[in-house]
């Protein structure tokens, strides 16, 4: 419920994760800053704080976690972003879903939204 809203990115302010292998890391943010010089991108770092260093996935990779502000269209913010070389993955799961089940925070119910 505390993510629900209208238009993408206008809640979630932690951003979209992108996965990035290691080597590609500053010339993906240089182009990220590129394309979108209003978004905030930042490198994942591991908590709690007694870890060092990113966050590193499973396949040993980092993730930078960019928030774009509102987004209007994330299919083609998807495509353009996951088209980069040394981008592996993108967090938008464009035209997976035909419902969604929305739980509320003050009881066991909710509602459910398809297409």
């Amino acid at each position: 419920e505390r993510k629900q809203s209208l238009q993408l990115g206008t809640k979630w302010k932690r951003g979209v994760p992108i996965e990035v292998i290691p080597m590609a890391l500053s010339p993906i943010q240089r182009t990220l800053e590129h394309l979108f010089p209003e978004a905030t991108i930042q490198l994942r770092i591991a908590q709690p704080s007694d870890k060092a260093g990113p966050v590193v996935t499973d396949n040993g990779n980092f993730i930078l976690d960019c928030h774009f502000g509102p987004i209007k269209d994330s299919l083609s913010l998807y495509k353009e972003i996951k088209c980069l070389t040394g981008v592996l993955d993108v967090g938008l799961f464009c035209q997976m879903a035909k419902i969604a089940y929305i739980g509320h925070l003050d009881s066991n119910n909710g509602h459910v939204i398809s297409k």
